[in-house]
């Protein structure tokens, strides 16, 4: 079974949550993902140019390689219920047969709605960095 992963000192058994049977605390308790970006250049899917409506925010790298690859991570967390962070507003149903196609309340982002290659239309199944990484190439 996996524990609640807390921050130390939270697993106080205040509750059964934070309870030494369904909390885990301590460096360790934290999730980390780590990802090497790369930018080919002119050509590379990320790319953006010095100019232009969708230009690169960095005047240095426009200096001195004509634009820069433009990054915005974003994640996904699942839960065992099936549920995943993001905001999932669609409730699409079936012209057909009336028959409800996502199996969101409308809000929450559950089961099929967190499929992150095709969510369902206007789904946001994960959350965006707040910023974005500018990589020269």
């Amino acid at each position: 079974m996996y524990k609640n992963r807390l921050g130390a000192g939270k697993c106080d058994n205040s509750t059964f949550g934070k309870s030494a049977g369904a909390c885990q605390e301590g460096p360790d308790a934290y999730y980390r993902y780590d990802h090497v970006y790369s930018c080919s250049g002119p050509g590379d899917p990320n790319w953006k140019a010095a100019t232009g409506a969708n230009a690169c925010p960095d005047a240095d790298f426009n200096g001195l390689y004509g634009g820069c690859c433009v990054f915005t991570p974003k994640i996904q967390v699942v839960d065992n219920w099936g549920f995943c962070n993001g905001t999932c507003p669609t409730v699409v149903i079936s012209p057909a047969t009336g028959q409800l196609l996502s199996p969101s309340d409308g809000s929450n982002c559950i089961d099929a709605e967190c499929d992150d290659v095709n969510p369902f239309t206007s789904d946001n199944p994960w959350t965006s960095f707040a910023g974005d990484i500018v990589i020269a190439p």
